[in-house]
């Protein structure tokens, strides 16, 4: 199996050649209804995240909303 290198919130990890935006952040137990991804500097609306295969040296930042008081 191929893997391809790309960079998630600075680090470069490698990952599978046929993974989507949505699996990755599955992967990494994110609720899809509390992040904001931005995929290579433009930020990605929910429905889109499914559609979108990995390639390599992308790079994807995740924001968490996280409640506190």
């Amino acid at each position: 199996m191929r893997l391809l290198k790309v960079k998630l919130n600075g680090a470069e990890i490698s990952l599978a050649s046929s993974l989507t935006l949505e699996q990755l952040l599955l992967t990494k137990k994110l609720e899809l209804d509390c992040v904001v991804v931005e995929y290579n500097e433009k930020i990605v609306k929910r429905n889109e995240l499914a559609a979108i295969i990995l390639k390599e040296r992308d790079e994807i930042e995740v924001l968490r909303f996280v409640g506190g008081g």
